[in-house]
C-alpha cells in the first residue's frame, strides 16, 4: 500500500485478518454442516448481517 509505512500495513492487515475470522465465526454452524460447493456459494455470497446494536 502506497504511503503507508510498515507499522500501519501490518495494523490494517491484522484489522482485515480479524474482520474475515469473525465472519467466518458468523457462519460458522452452516459451514460446520455444509458440504464444499455449498460451503463455497455462501463465502462467495456472505448472507446480510445486521450490525446495528
Amino acid at each position: 500500500m502506497r504511503g503507508l509505512s510498515n507499522a500501519s500495513y501490518v495494523l490494517v492487515q491484522d484489522t482485515l485478518l480479524r474482520i474475515c475470522c469473525a465472519m467466518l465465526i458468523l457462519v460458522r454452524k452452516r459451514l460446520l454442516v455444509g458440504d464444499f460447493t455449498a460451503n463455497i456459494q455462501l463465502l462467495q455470497h456472505y448472507p446480510q448481517t445486521n450490525i446495528d446494536h
